[in-house]
């Protein structure tokens, strides 16, 4: 036999009717913290239907006054968008020739517009979603309605035949008459200071001048009809953004009138139904 000394404790048996374990006391949020005035988001059959009548009573007023402010920051950000592509569209034409760089002016408009739509369309929706979870909180509901926009059908596709400068009947011959004006000027300044003035130069010399001022007229003729396609292009391009800037409003007025109708329509439904089973 051992000789450490063993010590034996007796417990007391528990009361009858009493749990041995305690459980961990919650901690307890307090009022202020709490949504809906401290009374939190409760259980549907805890709601009378005093409460879902109140609410609804309310709910007109609240989704017409979000939808005005969605729909009145919806427009101001279309508008910064279009005015932020009129201008760089702007500035690029009077870095390029129009007539030589249509195509790769048309994929980069169309390219830009649709894609500033889909961003505007984005903001639009998140701020959809936000209202659809403060109408959640205001019905004391636990999950709010999914906000689901269609797909956009908005496209962009600038017509390249409209950079095409209308030419005026005999242009091309006045072009000419002009540069030849030109050259004939640089002649007779020749003619005049080997002739009269008696200058004795080299005849070959004379080419200079009638070279010089021709040469001149030219290049101020294709600098005129650059600015004249670019002017073209500015038109075009405006008249391009303006339409399609239409078309994108009327998108976005039909996308918030409908979602305004499908959020107030499913919240209408669940308020109706939680009211009927609490009655």
């Amino acid at each position: 036999m051992s000789d450490q000394l063993t010590v034996i404790t007796h417990r007391a048996a528990p009361a009858v009717g009493r749990s041995v374990a305690r459980p961990a006391s919650r901690p307890v949020m307090s009022r202020a913290l709490q949504p809906f005035g401290g009374h939190g988001v409760a259980r549907r059959q805890d709601r009378p239907a005093a409460f879902y009548q109140e609410r609804a009573s309310q709910w007109s007023g609240l989704i017409g006054s979000a939808f005005e402010a969605i729909s009145s920051r919806a427009a101001y950000d279309l508008r910064a968008r279009i005015q932020q592509v009129g201008k760089e569209a702007q500035d690029h034409i009077e870095d390029i020739d129009p007539g030589r760089t249509g195509a790769e002016m048309k994929a980069w408009l169309d390219a830009r517009l649709v894609a500033d739509v889909a961003h505007h369309r984005a903001v639009m929706v998140s701020a959809v979603r936000e209202f659809s979870d403060r109408a959640a909180q205001h019905f004391a509901l636990p999950r709010s309605v999914p906000v689901t926009p269609p797909p956009s059908h908005l496209r962009s596709d600038f017509d390249t035949d409209r950079l095409v400068v209308n030419k005026k009947k005999n242009s091309a011959m006045s072009t000419w008459i002009n540069i030849g004006m030109r050259a004939y000027m640089g002649f007779m300044i020749f003619f005049v200071l080997t002739q009269v003035m008696e200058v004795h130069v080299p005849g070959w010399l004379g080419v200079l001048p009638v070279l010089l001022l021709g040469g001149v007229a030219l290049s101020e003729e294709r600098r005129r009809r650059v600015d004249q396609r670019r002017h073209q292009a500015a038109e075009a391009v405006a008249q391009h953004i303006g339409e399609f800037a239409d078309r994108a409003s009327r998108e976005s007025e039909e996308l918030l009138r409908g979602l305004e109708m499908g959020l107030g329509s499913a919240y209408r439904g669940r308020v109706e139904a939680l009211m009927a089973r609490a009655d």
